[in-house]
């Protein structure tokens, strides 16, 4: 939802002029984004994986890394990544999402096989 809403629409790369309204409703868009839809995901998640086998480890599933997990943190260095110039920072951080920043950093050698 985040590249349809945000990143594609008149996105540099079709031809459009990248102009600051171009820029402005690009930070709007995922302003809009990060308040209707990532606040009810970082919710979901962050209760989740408390309630998960590990009790806050960053894992899904017990103390093993699974697909969610890796899914998860390709989805925040994503948002993080591709922010807007202009946009409010993603409300994600250590601080404010601490079981979802373990996801993010998650250990390769704990990869369930």
């Amino acid at each position: 939802m985040y590249h349809y809403k945000v990143l594609l629409p008149n996105w540099p790369s079709t031809g459009a002029k990248d102009s600051s309204d171009t820029r402005q409703r690009r930070a709007g868009g995922a302003n809009q984004v990060y308040e209707a839809c990532l606040s009810n995901f970082v919710d979901i998640n962050e209760e989740r994986l408390q309630a998960s086998g590990g009790g806050g480890n960053g894992h899904y599933m017990g103390d093993k890394t699974s697909l969610a997990d890796i899914r998860v943190a390709m989805l925040i260095d994503r948002l993080m990544l591709l922010r807007p110039k202009g946009a409010s920072p993603v409300p994600l951080s250590e601080d404010r999402t601490p079981n979802l920043w373990r996801t993010r950093e998650w250990d390769p050698r704990t990869w369930m096989p």
